[in-house]
């Protein structure tokens, strides 16, 4: 039982579990596991069914919502849970400088040191943890995001170069011919020649085209592994979150988890679908695993409830670091490889100025509505 003189004088202090009601937490597992995977089937029959096939803006409008969702769960729902978890009073202040003030050396008496200096002044800690862990992310993504694509080209243009060598060798086989046919035919072999030459040109230049649009499709597929990472990892820290929260708080959160995973559902299933991967596999397995991450967080939460101290060092920098590389992770994956390249892409420019506004639009109303349900989440 849990020393209550105790917990009322440290907030870093487990408090024990209060009024934990283990049915609905165990049915709350069962209720976001249903609406991660109508989230995410949404975009998915919309776009296989005939009768319900969306269009290429309509699409693209969700693709944009989509994105606005993930750039506002990148910094709301991640970035600044980060901060108060790496500068919480809980922590040492010598090595997590928190900005806040220690309510613990107040309540002692103990806010000024003997020599009369503020415990502020003389804090050497470190307080943008958080900051600095999601920019370091977002940069050795970027260096793995390059490393990769440079392996992906270095390996198709290999390839490129052994099909053009293997195309001229097989043109400059040729049988051998007598004096009298090699001297008539001088004239037409030259312009054979220049007929070759320039059919091989157009050739080269399918084989180019062809090649890059594989590296694309490549590259592509790698921002989309890395999107599905950062989405997984903050789906299992909310899912957590909510396994050991307790009445009042426990609905509250219920709902704002619901809807928050609906609509990274359709996130990231449209990112999914832009893909195009060659086989339904590759889609099925990553809707799938979004879509049970949650509940498994739900699940690990229901069994470390009775022991689990939110306000210790360990589980305020396991959340802290986490989230502050899964911020990184959405941030850079969103900006660079989603809203970036959509925005530039031939499509988006053959797009009248009305449909690009439009698009535009659904990005801005995405990223409005996971921003206000961060209000709760």
């Amino acid at each position: 039982m849990t020393d209550t003189n105790t917990t009322a004088t440290d907030p870093c202090a487990f408090a024990g579990v209060a009024e934990y009601d283990t049915p609905l937490h165990v049915g709350a597992i069962f209720i976001i596991a249903v609406t991660s995977l109508l989230g995410t089937m949404l975009p998915i029959v919309a776009k296989k069914i005939p009768m319900l096939r969306i269009r290429e803006l309509p699409f693209s409008c969700a693709k944009m919502f989509g994105s606005g969702i993930i750039l506002a769960t990148s910094l709301i729902h991640m970035l600044l849970p980060g901060i108060a978890n790496l500068t919480n009073e809980c922590l040492n202040p010598q090595i997590f400088g928190s900005g806040h003030e220690h309510k613990r050396q107040e309540d002692h008496g103990h806010s000024h040191d003997h020599d009369g200096h503020s415990e502020e002044e003389e804090n050497p800690g470190y307080g943008a943890w958080a900051p600095a862990l999601c920019i370091g992310a977002m940069l050795i993504l970027h260096a793995i995001q390059f490393a990769v694509s440079k392996k992906i080209r270095s390996q198709g243009q290999k390839q490129q170069r052994v099909t053009s060598t293997t195309d001229l060798k097989e043109k400059e086989v040729d049988l051998p011919k007598t004096d009298d046919e090699a001297e008539k035919g001088t004239s037409k072999t030259e312009a054979e020649h220049s007929h070759s030459h320039s059919h091989s040109h157009h050739h080269d230049d399918g084989h180019a085209h062809a090649g890059e649009l594989l590296f694309a499709q490549k590259e592509h597929e790698v921002s989309t592994y890395i999107l599905e990472l950062g989405i997984v990892s903050h789906s299992i820290i909310i899912g957590i979150a909510l396994g050991v929260a307790v009445a009042p708080d426990f609905e509250p959160l219920l709902i704002a988890i619901v809807f928050h995973q609906f609509f990274e559902g359709i996130a990231l299933s449209t990112v999914v679908l832009d893909t195009k991967f060659k086989g339904q596999l590759q889609s099925i397995i990553m809707v799938v695993f979004y879509t049970f991450t949650t509940p498994i967080g739900v699940a690990i939460g229901v069994g470390i409830a009775s022991s689990y101290n939110s306000n210790s060092a360990g589980s305020l920098i396991a959340q802290g670091v986490l989230e502050s590389i899964s911020a990184g992770i959405l941030l850079y994956d969103v900006l660079v490889n989603i809203i970036s390249t959509h925005t530039r892409s031939p499509y988006f420019y053959s797009c009248s100025t009305r449909a690009q506004v439009l698009q535009l639009a659904f990005l801005w109303l995405g990223t409005f509505v996971m921003a206000l349900i961060g209000k709760w989440a």
